[in-house]
């Protein structure tokens, strides 16, 4: 009797023993699923904000491209038209009577608008590149932060 009485209590002990393995289990699978499920929280998380970072950039490229060629544009236009006005000036009242010296003149003014806009356009790259420092700031902060 004594020896039943001892496997009864080594059993129950046992199945106390099960139960408690059997929670313990039960709570670890439950921590893991819970991290499992923070952490895919997580990893979305961090793709959204490194995809919304990666539209910022391409927002902040093409305002930047705007900006500079509406500047460039307007620079250009400027210049076109004071060079225009100053030929067409000095053909229209020269000091020269002939009229075969005012059209060679004209000639040599249509001629050098060509090379104008050329050294002009070279002249505006150099311009624009200075302007908008802080849209170049932005943008370089950021790529910055994509690293």
């Amino acid at each position: 009797m004594a020896l039943q009485g001892a496997i009864l209590s080594a059993e129950t002990q046992h199945e106390k023993e099960i139960i408690s393995f059997d929670d313990q289990l039960a709570q670890l699978r439950f921590n893991l699923e819970s991290q499992i499920r923070i952490s895919d929280d997580t990893v979305a998380t961090a793709k959204r904000r490194a995809a919304d970072l990666e539209q910022s950039i391409l927002v902040a490229k093409s305002d930047l491209e705007k900006s500079e060629a509406l500047a460039k544009q307007v620079i250009q236009s400027i210049a076109m038209v004071v060079v225009i006005a100053l030929s067409v000036f000095s053909i229209w009242f020269p000091d020269f009577k002939s009229i075969y010296l005012q059209i060679a003149l004209a000639i040599i003014y249509a001629v050098s608008i060509k090379l104008v806009a050329k050294c002009l356009e070279n002249f505006t790259e150099r311009m624009v590149s200075f302007m908008f420092p802080s849209k170049r700031s932005f943008l370089q902060g950021l790529e910055q932060a994509r690293i």
